[in-house]
């Protein structure tokens, strides 16, 4: 079987290719004759045409179901039973055409058979489809309209019925561009029967046409227009017996029905859409039993103004639509909607007149909408109006009000929608406005208070309302360490915050409000003790409601623990503020050279002087941020810091004291607002109370296996306050310019002590170490009144250059797990590097001397001028475990000189010169008026007074180098002929105490040190084998001393608070008995 190709230009091209071959183009009978070929249908022929139609038919056969007829791509289907011939209409005139016939078996889609042949229209013929029809009083033919044709003329002819002979009537002229196809006859009379003709004439040929018969029945009814408007008339015609139902139409699509009853005497219908300010044909078909008896024909002149016509209305939830004519052709200029409000009607909109209709989305639900549509012409009078009414009371309405902040998809703040009773309504998006968007987002829509559910029906009027929420913070981070708590977010605009902090243990919560930053710092939380925060964000904008919270985790305080934990008291508020703030830098560099894997933190408790000068070039801002900002705390101020790292360049010169500190780092964290003993940003320094304070603090918040405690100021030794009975003379440190410290404020060391008592220190908890970053600390008194608090001890024994100790080196020492006698060790070291003097300050010394450096070398005084000079800086390391023996040493050494009362062999006294001579040294003549003194008399002059070189000047005083005056002592009492054995032997053994208690010590000299100790380092000194050197021990001087307050001082009185206050004045009762028997207390 053959596919069929529905192509018709291919199947010709194929018929082609067949000539060719000398195939039989004449497919099945035709004009042409049959054919032997079993595919082809048989006698596929035209039998009959004219100028638009043609009629076809071939031979059946039984076993084919249907056929289709393709002519000019259009498919007719013919059924086995249709009968033939089959004819097409529609072609036109003149034109040849393939025809192609497929046969189809029952059930196949794919023909069995096939033919072809090819036609051509006539171009002339008789006229086609003749019709005739009554025209109110006239008779109209009508006939197909050709194209493309050769007739040129028609000629009308008619007869009355009964009558032979046809009369000619008209002739008029046809044209192929302008063909005719009606004609009216306008001379008949009613009720007569008329026959016509239409002949076809060509140039050649007369082609009569087919007959048709009309009566001329001109009983219209009375059909008669009773209004007519510009798009809509009313008809009434009479009811009429032999008539039982009625069509009225302009055209075929707009025919209305009309069904008479038994008693009808008028009927009318109104037709619309009718075509403005022109006749309009209008047509009434007249039936009887289903079959046309008549149609009566009417035309009217419509208007070309008026009111709307067509008017109606539909309603739905989104609106009242009001719908009319067109009136586009029309005089009508503009047309304008009203609805009624009370008595009166308001204008809702206007449209032209080339619309035709008006939606009221704002329509009344629940009641009747009661509507006005009025037309006006050009110039503004008004050409008609019409109401209507819309009953809406099966709807409600909602309104949205979507307020300041937010608008619907037409950027409107308020809107209405319907539904119908005991529906739903639809939630409609809120678009947040831009001025809005970052701050606030919708929340839900509320009838009164309440939020509204939009799965609830809805059975009357309700106004929503939206309601609008300040937007959650973003990236909540909580960090929490030994001291506070910080919450950090990231925040919006306009804006304030309020925090929610639970107790979890009890569920107390505690409410901060008017936050304004995105951070805030929990100071006063307790410790181990499990908290949660809630953070919310509350809008400046008014009717917007507060975000929802965002939650932390659970957190605590809990102490913060590390291998190394150093505390620094670093009193400021004087003349050192500057480099002792610069402390601070070097700790922070020395932070940032320790690895990873080392674990130190620092704490200080900085106090800062605001200058006599009030400069504002003097203050300095603790950090860079601050620098432009007028209020913040400058380093003036008191502040509490935890150290960071820091490794940026340090760029104060040591060159001076007096130059402008640097900014600490960015990880340094400013703890001052996390206490309450800190107020108006100062602290007195001087205060044991301030002491007690931070360290309290400190324990409370940090925890460490190796605690460091430093303090950094002036230090004077004993007798350094002002000579006012009962207050002066205490070994003192940390004076405070800003309370006083001028004066009788300052530390004394019986109030670190006891603050380290209070703070919880002693045997049984002791610090790794302390550190007195003071002038004249290093004494005995000082060490033994720290050994139950401290492991060891670092100072000075005299004044301590402003630059102070090297915290660049000492802070980067404090690796994992390292040894504190390492660390005590290399401060020493690195002290000994920083402040050895220079050839020129040696040079400037030897001329106060009256002296040079070539003599002191020539003469091998070097070692003699180290031990004299008292500018030598010096740094002592001390085991502290082991004061208490030399306690012990020297408690029994000044026993033994109290209870001796033997002549001294080697000192003499006279009382005319009233100075003592060693007669062991010829070059000075002793007097024959010189008697000898005790030993008592003479360990004084040996050790108070100038016996001994190595003694540093305090504010007032003198301190005594206790290792060298044992072994000045040790000398003189081995000498022939001055042998006190007592004394040698025990003096060894206060040596040999000091040698075990002291781990290193160092003192400047001329060339090299005067003495060194360490295991870090290596410095060359002439006492090596010397080493109980570096501790002072207090003794008074004789030599006068002219006080601030301009008066004189001989200093020979005894200081009463020594046995009182310090605990080695207290413990080691014959030294201070012998000091006390040497030094009488003055009246």
């Amino acid at each position: 079987m053959k596919k069929k190709i529905r192509y018709t230009f291919i199947f010709g091209v194929l018929l082609s290719v067949f000539a060719v071959l000398g195939c039989n183009n004449s497919v099945g009978g035709g004009n042409n004759g049959g054919s032997e070929n079993n595919d082809l249908i048989s006698n596929f022929a035209v039998s009959e045409k004219g100028m638009t139609w043609a009629s076809f038919t071939w031979d059946r056969e039984d076993d084919i179901e249907k056929y289709e007829l393709d002519i000019k791509s259009n498919q007719y289907l013919i059924n086995k039973n249709d009968e033939l011939p089959v004819k097409i209409a529609n072609l036109e005139a003149g034109k040849e055409y393939d025809a192609y016939l497929y046969a189809y078996k029952q059930g196949s889609s794919v023909y069995d058979k096939y033919a072809t042949l090819t036609f051509k229209t006539n171009s002339v013929g008789p006229v086609e489809n003749l019709s005739a029809e009554v025209d109110g009083e006239s008779i109209k033919l009508s006939w197909k309209y050709i194209t493309k044709t050769d007739i040129n003329k028609f000629e009308i002819y008619r007869k009355v019925a009964g009558e032979t002979e046809f009369d000619f009537r008209v002739a008029f002229d046809n044209s192929s561009y302008s063909p005719k196809n009606s004609w009216v006859d306008e001379n008949v009379t009613k009720d007569t029967t008329y026959i016509y003709r239409v002949d076809s004439r060509s140039l050649y040929d007369l082609f009569p046409s087919e007959e048709v018969t009309i009566l001329a029945d001109f009983d219209n009814l009375n059909l008669t227009a009773t209004s007519i408007g510009m798009t809509e008339a009313t008809f009434e015609w009479d009811a009429d017996a032999r008539f039982d139902k009625f069509l009225l139409y302009k055209d075929l699509t707009s025919k209305k029905e009309v069904i008479p009853t038994d008693s009808s005497v008028k009927l009318s219908e109104s037709l619309d859409n009718l075509k403005i300010n022109a006749t309009n044909t209008i047509y009434l078909d007249c039936y009887k039993n289903d079959s046309l008896v008549k149609t009566i024909r009417k035309n009217i002149t419509t208007k070309n103004s008026g009111p709307v016509e067509g008017l109606k209305s539909s309603i739905s939830t989104s609106y009242i639509r009001l719908s009319w004519n067109s009136l586009s052709s029309s005089d009508v200029s503009k047309i304008k909607v009203f609805r009624k409000n009370g008595s009166s009607f308001e204008e809702l909109g206007e449209k032209t007149s080339y619309n035709t209709s008006y939606d009221d989305t704002e329509y009344i639900a629940g009641v009747v909408n009661e509507y006005k549509v009025i037309t006006y012409l050009s110039d503004g009078t008004e050409s008609g109006s019409k109401e209507i009414s819309v009953d809406a009371s099966g709807y409600c309405s909602v309104t949205f009000n979507y307020g300041t902040y937010g608008q619907n998809y037409n950027n409107k703040s308020s809107e209405i929608k319907r539904c119908e009773k005991g529906s739903k309504v639809e939630e409609p998006r809120v678009y947040i406005k831009s001025n809005y968007n970052t701050q606030i987002k919708f929340l839900y829509w509320s009838v009164s208070t309440e939020e509204f559910s939009f799965s609830d029906s809805i059975n009357q009027d309700i106004v929503l309302k939206a309601i609008y929420q300040t937007k959650p913070i973003s990236n909540l981070e909580v960090k929490a360490n030994n001291t506070n708590v910080v919450l950090k977010w990231t925040g919006i605009t306009d804006v304030k915050y309020t925090i929610k902090l639970t107790k979890l243990s009890t569920s107390e919560i505690t409410t901060i409000s008017d936050i304004e930053t995105c951070s805030y710092i929990f100071n006063s939380l307790e410790n181990d003790v499990q908290y949660k925060a809630a953070v919310y964000a509350n809008s400046s904008f008014t009717d917007v409601l507060v975000s929802t919270p965002v939650e932390t985790s659970e957190f605590k305080l809990t102490k913060q623990h590390s291998e190394w934990l150093v505390i620094l008291y670093l009193d400021g508020d004087n003349d050192l503020n500057d480099p002792i703030y610069f402390d601070l830098n070097e700790a922070e560099w020395g932070l940032s050279q320790l690895s990873s894997t080392d674990d130190v933190r620092i704490l200080a408790l900085w106090d800062g002087w605001d200058f006599a000068s009030n400069n504002p070039k003097d203050k300095v801002s603790f950090f860079s941020n601050e620098s432009n900002d007028s209020t913040v705390h400058t380093t003036a101020s008191t502040r509490l810091l935890e150290l960071g790292k820091d490794s940026r360049t340090l760029y104060a010169s040591n060159g001076g004291i007096y130059f402008t500190a640097c900014e600490l780092s960015p990880d340094t964290l400013d703890l001052t607002e996390t206490v309450d003993w800190i107020e108006n940003g100062e602290v007195d320094m001087s205060k044991r109370t301030t002491l007690e304070s931070y360290l309290q603090w400190v324990n409370e918040n940090y925890d460490a296996d190796k605690t460091i405690l430093q303090f950094s100021n002036h230090g004077g030794g004993p007798r350094s306050a002002s000579m006012k009975k009962g207050n002066y003379g205490r070994r003192s440190m940390c004076w405070d310019y800003s309370n006083n410290g001028d004066g009788d404020s300052f530390l004394k060391t019986s109030d670190v002590s006891a603050a380290l008592s209070a703070a919880g220190y002693g045997t049984d908890n002791k610090l790794t170490m302390i550190m007195e970053d003071v002038c004249l600390g290093g004494s005995l008194e000082e060490t033994y009144e720290l050994k139950d608090y401290a492991e060891y001890y670092v100072g000075s024994p005299n004044n301590i250059p402003g630059m102070g100790f090297d915290y660049k080196a000492f802070v980067s020492s404090l690796k994992k797990d390292a040894d504190i006698t390492t660390i005590g060790s290399k401060l020493v070291y690195s002290y000994s590097k920083d402040y050895t003097m220079s050839d020129n300050e040696w040079n400037a010394y030897f001329t106060k001397l009256g002296t040079t450096a070539d003599f002191v070398t020539e003469n091998g005084l070097a070692e003699y001028v180290s031990y004299l000079n008292p500018d030598c800086s010096t740094l002592t390391f001390v085991d502290l475990s082991k004061i208490g023996k030399v306690k012990e040493e020297v408690d029994k050494l000044a026993e033994i000189i109290r209870e001796d009362t033997t002549q001294d062999k080697r000192i003499k006294y006279d009382v005319d010169s009233g100075k003592y001579y060693d007669t062991a040294d010829t070059s000075v003549p002793v007097p024959e008026t010189a008697v000898s003194v005790s030993r008592k008399e003479a360990v004084k002059y040996l050790t108070a007074y100038f016996g001994d070189p190595i003694y540093y000047e305090g504010s007032f005083g003198s301190l005594k180098d206790l290792g060298y005056m044992a072994n000045v002592l040790n000398k003189v009492y081995l000498s022939s002929g001055n042998t006190w054995l007592a004394v040698y032997n025990q003096t060894s053994a206060v040596k040999d105490a000091l040698k075990e208690a002291i781990v290193a010590c160092w003192r400047d000299g001329y060339k090299k040190a005067s003495y060194y100790k360490s295991n870090s380092g290596f410095v060359s000194s002439y006492s090596s084998s010397l080493y109980g050197y570096g501790l002072t021990i207090n003794c008074s001087v004789w030599v006068p001393h002219k006080a601030k307050d301009g008066q004189t001082y001989l200093f020979e009185d005894f200081a009463d608070w020594y046995k009182e206050e310090l605990a080695f004045g207290r413990d080691c009762s014959n030294w201070a008995a012998l000091i006390e028997e040497w030094f009488k207390i003055s009246d």
